[in-house]
């Protein structure tokens, strides 16, 4: 079973993320974020986090809509590794978004 504290941590790094998130769309005024770790350069579509803290677990949606229950720690490892992955997008996407030649960052294999 996951701790109060496991609890609280990956709340806490989901609201942060999202917050993130959020702040991506508002300025880009997009609601996608690049593909990464793939031979194919596009982008696809983002939502926030979605969480729900229940007794004895933690129902998580991430960002492509893939849903985890957490009950374990092998499980919050899970979620973690891709909250991970979309912090990776999201710096991407920022990089991408804020560049002189969008193109040639999207294509840009990076070693984060």
């Amino acid at each position: 079973m996951i701790t109060k504290k496991q609890t609280d941590s990956l709340t806490k790094a989901i609201d942060k993320f999202n917050k993130d998130l959020n702040e991506y769309f508002r300025v880009s005024e997009e609601n996608e974020l690049p593909d990464i770790d793939t031979t194919c350069i596009g982008f696809s579509p983002a939502q926030p986090y979605k969480y729900q803290v229940l007794k004895t677990r933690v129902k998580v949606t991430d960002a492509d809509g893939q849903e985890y229950t957490i009950t374990d720690e092998w499980e919050l490892d899970e979620v973690n590794e891709s909250l991970k992955y979309d912090r990776r997008r999201l710096n991407k996407a920022w990089r991408v978004w804020k560049s002189e030649n969008p193109d040639a960052e999207l294509e840009k294999d990076d070693e984060e």
